[in-house]
């Protein structure tokens, strides 16, 4: 006798596993700016990205498990899909703010950005020729080119953030039309007797 899953849950595994993989991606993006940071006190920004990505993570596992076997009541499923659903919309929009109007190729505007998620930590002033800026670690230790990819990174655990919580909005609208349908059903069911 072979174990067949219902379409539904067919579409919810595969969504799950969009999740996980974004999810993986945001921790691992996350954790790699984390560690790679050296000057001055860690972005708290990207410690609740990395934190975002792995609660994330840990959802997606846990919920693939219940939609293959059923074993928690619908609304713990939302309500831990509504949760990661929020973190990582916001942590995203935040990150969105923090990053815009950021060229990822201008290295020399990153450098007087001196954003610290970026540049790997922030030193005291420097005092140039012409002005007086920040010290970027990655640009002097690095070069550009090590700047450029932060920022790169920064963008696209941004990006992985987002695609996580549309992820759990298609779940959540799924969640719906299906909770709707099966009241539907219950109401033509009790109108026939």
């Amino acid at each position: 006798m072979a174990f067949r899953l219902p379409p539904t849950s067919t579409l919810t595994l595969l969504l799950r596993a969009l999740q996980v993989l974004f999810s993986a991606l945001t921790l691992a993006l996350s954790a790699s700016l984390l560690t790679t940071h050296k000057w001055g006190a860690v972005p708290k920004l990207m410690c609740f990205a990395a934190l975002t990505g792995l609660v994330s993570l840990l959802s997606a596992l846990f919920f693939a498990a219940s939609a293959v076997r059923p074993f928690l009541r619908r609304g713990v499923v939302a309500a831990g899909d509504g949760v990661v659903f929020f973190l990582s919309l916001v942590v995203g929009i935040v990150l969105s703010l923090r990053l815009h109007g950021t060229s990822c190729h201008n290295t020399y505007a990153l450098l007087q950005d001196s954003d610290t998620i970026i540049c790997g930590g922030v030193a005291g002033d420097v005092e140039d020729d012409e002005s007086k800026f920040k010290a970027c670690y990655y640009w002097y230790i690095s070069g550009p080119e090590a700047l450029a990819k932060r920022c790169v990174m920064a963008k696209v655990d941004d990006g992985f953030l987002l695609a996580t919580a549309a992820v759990l909005g298609i779940i959540a609208l799924m969640m719906y039309a299906r909770v709707k349908k099966e009241c539907r059903e219950e109401r033509v069911r009790l109108d026939g007797m």
